[in-house]
């Protein structure tokens, strides 16, 4: 029975570690570093040989370093283009995001990267708006995508983020 009851606490404890973040436990600002895993679907146009243009969308989740708050567990869905140069120069790479958390409530934002494919691509993410607790919201974050080439994965560390409220 003893063995029972701890595997309940212990499922429970757990709980309290992934619960969303309520409205009323966000701060009015803050900073954040975070990881979104992405994959990406869409249709590429080759331009030139060695040129490509990809035209789709990013979509997975987002994790707070932390392990919770700001941000964490998101879903993140980012329609965009990539200019990609096969032959190591330099392109870019620009879109929006949609995050949304567990709540339903939403944040916007507005991106753009350059870099070697298939990466780094470093970049800004600035907020544009949100709703329910992240209306007015302002802020952003310095990133860094790679692509897990050949695949159509890769992975976008989130650095130096900031968020205020009003």
């Amino acid at each position: 029975m003893r063995i029972a009851g701890s595997i309940v606490a212990a499922c429970f404890l757990g709980m309290g570690l992934t619960m969303p973040l309520k409205a009323a436990d966000l701060p009015k600002q803050g900073k954040f570093t975070a990881k979104f895993g992405w994959y990406a679907t869409g249709k590429v146009f080759e331009l030139e040989k060695n040129h490509i243009y990809w035209v789709g969308e990013f979509s997975g989740s987002v994790f707070n370093d932390a392990g919770s708050g700001f941000m964490h567990m998101v879903s993140m869905v980012c329609p965009g283009s990539n200019d990609i140069h096969l032959d190591g120069q330099q392109g870019r790479a620009d879109g929006f995001c949609v995050m949304t958390d567990t709540e339903g409530d939403k944040l916007y934002s507005v991106w753009s990267c350059k870099g070697p494919f298939p990466g780094p691509c470093d970049g800004d993410n600035r907020f544009t708006g949100g709703t329910g607790k992240y209306a007015g919201i302002t802020g952003g974050n310095r990133f860094q995508g790679v692509t897990t080439a050949p695949t159509s994965s890769g992975h976008s560390t989130f650095i130096n983020g900031t968020w205020q409220l009003p």
